[in-house]
Protein backbone atom coordinates (compact mmCIF):
# COMPACT_ATOMS: atom_id res chain seq x y z
CA UNK A 1 0.00 0.00 0.00
CA UNK A 2 1.18 3.51 -1.14
CA UNK A 3 1.71 6.13 1.30
CA UNK A 4 -0.66 8.06 -0.67
CA UNK A 5 -3.69 5.17 -0.11
CA UNK A 6 -2.57 4.56 3.35
CA UNK A 7 -3.61 8.44 4.60
CA UNK A 8 -6.59 7.78 2.47
CA UNK A 9 -7.50 4.80 4.56
CA UNK A 10 -7.35 6.77 7.91
CA UNK A 11 -9.46 9.60 6.75
CA UNK A 12 -12.53 7.86 5.94
CA UNK A 13 -11.68 5.68 9.22
CA UNK A 14 -11.71 8.95 11.33
CA UNK A 15 -15.05 10.15 10.53
CA UNK A 16 -16.58 7.15 12.52
CA UNK A 17 -19.07 4.50 12.65
CA UNK A 18 -19.93 4.11 8.67
CA UNK A 19 -23.01 2.96 7.46
CA UNK A 20 -24.82 3.11 4.02
CA UNK A 21 -25.62 6.25 2.13
CA UNK A 22 -22.80 7.59 4.63
CA UNK A 23 -21.43 11.03 2.88
CA UNK A 24 -17.46 11.65 2.60
CA UNK A 25 -16.60 14.75 2.25
CA UNK A 26 -15.87 16.07 -1.30
CA UNK A 27 -12.51 17.17 -0.51
CA UNK A 28 -11.57 13.97 0.41
CA UNK A 29 -13.48 12.11 -2.49
CA UNK A 30 -11.90 14.48 -5.05
CA UNK A 31 -8.07 13.04 -3.37
CA UNK A 32 -9.15 9.55 -4.10
CA UNK A 33 -10.90 10.55 -7.58
CA UNK A 34 -7.19 12.12 -8.41
CA UNK A 35 -5.58 9.19 -6.48
CA UNK A 36 -7.32 6.31 -8.94
CA UNK A 37 -6.33 8.18 -11.76
CA UNK A 38 -2.61 9.28 -11.31
CA UNK A 39 -0.74 6.67 -8.49
CA UNK A 40 -3.11 4.16 -9.00
CA UNK A 41 -4.07 3.84 -12.36
CA UNK A 42 -4.15 1.29 -14.39
CA UNK A 43 -5.23 -0.59 -10.59
CA UNK A 44 -9.42 -2.41 -10.51
CA UNK A 45 -11.77 -0.67 -8.49
CA UNK A 46 -11.35 -3.45 -6.59
CA UNK A 47 -7.93 -2.94 -5.50
CA UNK A 48 -8.25 1.02 -4.65
CA UNK A 49 -11.29 0.32 -2.92
CA UNK A 50 -9.24 -1.76 -0.80
CA UNK A 51 -6.31 -0.26 -0.75
CA UNK A 52 -8.30 3.23 0.50
CA UNK A 53 -10.89 1.84 2.60
CA UNK A 54 -14.13 2.70 0.57
CA UNK A 55 -16.39 0.93 -1.50
CA UNK A 56 -15.87 0.07 -5.19
CA UNK A 57 -19.04 1.09 -6.27
CA UNK A 58 -18.43 4.45 -4.33
CA UNK A 59 -15.57 5.27 -6.29
CA UNK A 60 -16.77 3.98 -9.79
CA UNK A 61 -19.77 6.70 -9.06
CA UNK A 62 -17.70 9.36 -8.02
CA UNK A 63 -15.47 9.04 -11.16
CA UNK A 64 -18.55 8.43 -13.38
CA UNK A 65 -19.62 12.05 -12.27
CA UNK A 66 -16.24 13.44 -12.91
CA UNK A 67 -16.07 12.02 -16.31
CA UNK A 68 -19.68 12.90 -17.16
CA UNK A 69 -18.88 17.08 -16.20
CA UNK A 70 -16.02 16.62 -18.37
CA UNK A 71 -16.34 19.20 -21.36
CA UNK A 72 -15.43 16.85 -24.85
CA UNK A 73 -11.99 18.83 -25.56
CA UNK A 74 -10.96 17.52 -21.91
CA UNK A 75 -10.73 13.70 -22.94
CA UNK A 76 -7.48 12.21 -24.45
CA UNK A 77 -7.54 10.04 -27.32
Amino acid sequence: MTKAAGRFRRQPAALGPRHRGARIPEALRRAIIAYAGGPAKGTGLGGIAAAVGVSKESIRRWVATVRSRRRPSEFRC
